[in-house]
């Protein structure tokens, strides 16, 4: 493929009387549209920029391929006349105008190479001129990060986290700085995490250097690296540990780590973007399962040794309805942080599933979320959730201990259905309502802990005040035999005995 090297001028266009000419700003760091082998920053023919809103292509004169440095940008015969803001590459902004756009920098940046084997980098570069100006001097608007990768492995993807929670990817605006130069401003509806991923596993034999880019805002001293590695049989690795940069990546500037893959050296490191889990066999999501705004990476899912890695191309923020229902291997699973809804079904039937852990941000588990989840014996709820749906730990027969969170409002019909290991159940001052049978059946339960109290109410018997049953009132501890105390704080043993009158001989006021 021919390539054109944009360093002095480098591209001209002769349209109606206006020539463009194309230049790229020297720095003593220079990050590059592709790094090739002199170290210029170069476009190939059919690359794409935006002019204003014009997508325009870069392709080269007659006779003047290989190491010519002119070029003509072909569609921009409508923007005589005009001040200008030239972008590239052109797919990663919008709503362009004279006066700039808005820049979405990926979270997945797919590594590929060119036919001199130079890594592609989709790295913003964007020129600003006035109608009268004919030159579209072009600067770089953000850092790259330099990874090598040193030993003999097969690189799959590599992801970078700020430590600090720095975004490394999100919207920006694209704008003029006091100078009148381009720069990207504004960051937002992004996250801390970037991927370079690799459609098909890199050969690594001694060192191999890769380029990420990053944006140019923040201090990206501390960095958690993680490389995934494959042995070429589909047995996958996951190595990760906390790097120094030794400096801030500015503008225009190339930062280097070096990384030598051997294990998982920070164990608290996991990303928003990756589930993992334990099995005897692979585990991918049920077909048509959703997990919010963003896709399964089916051709990156990773299992070895009994651990799996599932990989999506964005943060998670649900695990969809019927998203591992019947999924016979799983036994283990961990969820990143960011997913805030386990839907409807989600592990119904997973019946050698013996501990999930669950983030922090969970707000809401759907009916039959865990139905059937026969090998569950323990769950901590994360602080945050405020209802637990029908029916969604129903028939988990090994269930001996699960830890409510003290914002919880709602436990809805039958949600702990059948669970005939549960011995004691503590119910959260938060909890306002407990559904019919909610507990039924739950053969083992010899105690409850109510917390919820509020005296000094008209009412001696209020929701709002204290604890309330379902509908009934009569069927939440169906079935449970042996049942002994329902412990309620002091002072309300009288409000609770009327409220709760079919259990009225097993309460007892206890100090909690």
């Amino acid at each position: 493929m021919a390539i054109v090297a944009l360093m002095a001028a480098s591209c001209q266009k002769e349209e109606m009387g206006r020539i463009l000419t194309a230049t790229i700003e020297q720095y003593e760091h220079k990050a590059k549209a592709y790094i090739n082998s002199d170290n210029y920053a170069c476009w190939e023919e059919g690359d794409f920029v935006k002019i204003n809103n014009t997508q325009c292509t870069i392709r080269f004169e007659s006779g003047t391929q290989g190491a010519a440095s002119t070029a003509i940008i072909n569609g921009s015969e409508r923007l005589t006349g005009q001040d200008l803001f030239a972008f590239y590459p052109a797919d990663m902004v919008h709503g362009m105008s004279s006066v700039g756009g808005t820049v979405k920098l990926p979270h997945i940046q797919t590594y590929c190479e060119n036919d001199a084997g130079n890594q592609v980098i989709g790295n913003p570069m964007a020129a600003y001129c006035s109608a009268e100006d004919t030159e579209l001097k072009f600067r770089n608007l953000c850092a790259l990060l330099k990874v090598t990768i040193l030993g003999n492995t097969n690189v799959k993807a590599i992801q970078v986290k700020g430590i600090d929670d720095q975004m490394l990817w999100g919207e920006a605006q694209l704008k003029q700085n006091s100078q009148g130069l381009p720069i990207l401003d504004d960051f937002t509806n992004g996250s801390s995490t970037v991927v370079l991923n690799f459609n098909d596993a890199v050969s690594i034999d001694g060192s191999k250097s890769f380029y990420i880019v990053m944006p140019a805002k923040s201090d990206f001293k501390h960095l958690t690296i993680a490389v995934i590695t494959t042995d070429g049989n589909d047995h996958y690795a996951f190595h990760c540990k906390t790097s120094l940069l030794g400096e801030s990546l500015s503008r225009n500037q190339i930062g280097a780590i070096r990384y030598a893959p051997s294990g998982i050296e920070d164990e608290d490191f996991f990303p928003d973007w990756m589930i993992r889990y334990t099995a005897t066999d692979r585990v991918t999501p049920n077909a048509g399962a959703t997990f919010g705004n963003v896709a399964y990476v089916n051709d990156n899912s990773s299992f070895a040794n009994g651990c799996g890695i599932l990989l999506f191309n964005g943060p998670l923020t649900e695990i969809g309805s019927m998203a591992f229902e019947g999924s016979l291997n799983l036994s283990g699973i961990t969820l990143p942080e960011g997913v805030i809804e386990i839907e409807t079904m989600a592990f119904r039937d997973c019946i050698n599933l013996s501990s999930i852990s669950l983030p922090k941000g969970v707000t809401w588990i759907g009916g039959s979320a865990f139905f059937g989840c026969t090998s569950l014996s323990d769950i901590t709820l994360p602080d945050g959730l405020s209802e637990i749906s029908l029916y969604a730990f129903a028939n988990c027969s090994s269930l001996s201990s699960i830890t409510l969170p003290k914002g919880m409002y709602y436990i809805r019909n039958s949600t702990f259905k059948n669970c005939s290991s549960l011995s004691s159940i503590t119910l959260p001052e938060g909890v306002i309502e407990i559904g019919d049978k909610a507990f039924e059946g739950c053969s083992s339960l010899t105690t409850v802990y109510v917390k919820r109290w509020f005296p000094g109410t008209e009412e001696p018997i209020s929701r709002f005040g204290m604890l309330s049953m379902g509908e009934s009132g009569v069927d939440v501890f169906r079935d449970c035999r042996a049942l002994e105390r329902i412990c309620v704080p002091a002072g309300a043993g009288d409000a609770y005995r009327s409220d709760w009158a079919s259990y009225a001989d097993l309460i007892e006021e206890q100090s909690l």
